[in-house]
């Protein structure tokens, strides 16, 4: 029989919870590896026209390592722009990728518009001074004057937009070689024709110059792309072959995770099943335990009952015995019983008055303490009205002078003599609280003697009667009970004591209640 384990649910609850986890754990990471191949594949996908082809002008400007640096930053740029950024979602990058393509867009157009605009202006410088057309008019540019207006801030570009270039920095710089019959002179067309020979070899030079440098960037892009390229591609199958491993590995994991859930479901139904079935036998035994408990506790009560009926018997017996004994002396003494119950009955009859006697006492008693409990109450009203007249006389002297701070030379003898009448009142109102304080102390005298004789007068009441003999009380014939007496407390002092202690306690009554000197 496998052991109880109430822990075993939470365990495994708590186990489940775990798996989970790391099964989330898995999934996060195969979405992440398979989003860095997509990354991988759209690089090693995305040509980009602007990196295949060499920019003719940009050949003039720079050499070839400063080319190669330039497309090596222009590459890393693009693949910052390609990546995803790991706080913004596929969305966002879109967005940022078709903001950037229009700001580029943007630029481009305003550049050519530019450009137009100066090639008009300078077709229009032509056509007015000198005649010609731009068409027919033959444009050669010295490589240092290209070099010149492009250091000037201008972006090279190729096509017409590069030829637009190449005749405005050739007219800025003055080196434009213009051909005319009609209004040059015959060596001078001769020395135009043999500088112009001049420079469309020098031109020729340059233009050759310039086509193996755009060979050797070529071979050289196309170099660098097919080395990335097959570094992208084995980073690819690296990093797809690494997944594929994680991935199997995860299955695995996956499935015996799920094989040890699916065993450790089995051991919590059966140790479930088990327990239920000692839930039942407990339940059970509960139940023979309750009706045991029940029928035990009938037993102890009717045990109980027994031996109470026996005790019960056992004193009857003896107050029978008793009794016998009893019935035999009273059989004796029958006459002389007779007797003493008439005497009993006249002092029954006289406890019975002095018991009334005692409560008129009583009563009389309370009313004279309701009576000195006013009386001390009103005293204790003045005392308060005295104290705060008291309190008010520092304050109403305080009011006056504040009123009156400078009084006048004529009013100071007034002043003094209010002065001394407020002293003298003062004085007087003091000696009266004193007064009443002495009087008061004397009432809570007074008031403490009343509860003391009060309580012994209780304590006196609660006494029990004398008992009679038993000897000579007749058991076969009941003493009468005085039907006309009210219930009341225990039994009271005679009436002799009862009137000694009221003319103690009671104050005389020709005093006058306690009234102030003055209003």
């Amino acid at each position: 029989m496998p052991p109880l384990m109430p822990c075993l649910r939470p365990c495994s609850a708590l186990r489940q919870d775990d798996m989970q986890t790391k099964l989330g754990e898995v999934a996060l990471h195969a979405s992440e590896k398979e989003e860095e191949l997509a990354t991988f594949r759209h690089l090693l996908e995305e040509r980009d026209p602007a990196t295949e082809q060499t920019n003719h002008a940009l050949v003039t400007e720079f050499d070839l390592g400063q080319i190669k640096s330039a497309a090596q930053h222009r590459a890393h740029q693009k693949r910052a722009e390609a990546a995803p950024a790991p706080k913004s979602s596929r969305r966002d990058q879109e967005v940022q990728a078709d903001i950037v393509v229009d700001m580029a867009a943007r630029e481009e157009r305003f550049e050519a518009r530019r450009f137009v605009t100066v090639a008009k202006a300078v077709h229009q410088v032509y056509s007015e001074f000198l005649g010609l057309s731009l068409h027919n008019a033959r444009v050669c540019v010295s490589v240092h004057s290209w070099r010149v207006f492009g250091r000037s801030g201008a972006v090279p570009m190729r096509g017409q937009k590069g030829a637009l270039y190449h005749a405005v920095s050739g007219w800025l710089n003055g080196s434009i070689f213009l051909q005319s019959a009609s209004r040059l002179s015959e060596a001078e067309c001769i020395e135009a024709r043999r500088q112009r020979d001049v420079a469309e070899a020098r031109a020729d030079a340059t233009d050759r110059l310039l086509q193996d440098q755009h060979a050797t960037l070529e071979a050289a892009h196309q170099q660098v792309l097919a080395e990335r390229s097959a570094a992208a591609e084995a980073r690819v199958v690296e990093l797809r072959d690494k997944f594929m491993l994680e991935l199997d590995e995860a299955r695995s994991t996956i499935a015996q995770l799920e094989q040890t859930l699916e065993e450790r479901d089995q051991t919590v139904e059966q140790f479930t099943e088990r327990i239920g079935e000692l839930e039942a036998q407990v339940k059970s035994q509960d139940e023979t335990i309750a009706t045991l408990t029940t029928s035990n506790e009938r037993l102890n009560k009717r045990v109980q009952d027994m031996q109470a009926k026996l005790a019960t018997l056992k004193l009857v017996e003896k107050e029978l015995a008793k009794s016998k004994l009893a019935y035999d002396k009273i059989q004796e003494g029958g006459h002389a019983a007779e007797a003493r119950l008439e005497e009993y009955k006249a002092i029954q009859s006289s406890q019975v008055r002095q018991l009334r006697e005692a409560r008129e006492a009583n009563q009389a008693l309370q009313a004279c303490l309701e009576e000195k409990a006013k009386d001390i109450s009103g005293f204790r009203a003045q005392v308060a009205e005295l104290e705060a007249r008291l309190q008010d006389r520092p304050m109403l002297k305080q009011q006056t002078e504040a009123t009156q701070t400078d009084p006048p030379a004529h009013d100071e003898a007034h002043w003094k003599n209010l002065m001394a009448e407020s002293a003298a009142e003062v004085a007087e109102l003091r000696e009266t609280l004193a007064a009443s304080k002495h009087r008061e102390t004397d009432l809570q005298t007074h008031v403490t003697r009343l509860e003391a004789e009060l309580a012994r007068c209780q304590a006196a009441l609660q006494q029990p009667s004398p008992p009679q003999p038993q000897s000579e009380a007749p058991t076969t014939k009941p003493s009468p009970i005085v039907e006309d007496v009210p219930p009341s407390p225990p039994l009271e002092p005679s009436k002799a004591v009862v009137a000694q202690t009221t003319k103690d306690t009671q104050p005389p009554r020709t005093e006058e209640p306690f009234s102030l000197p003055f209003v």
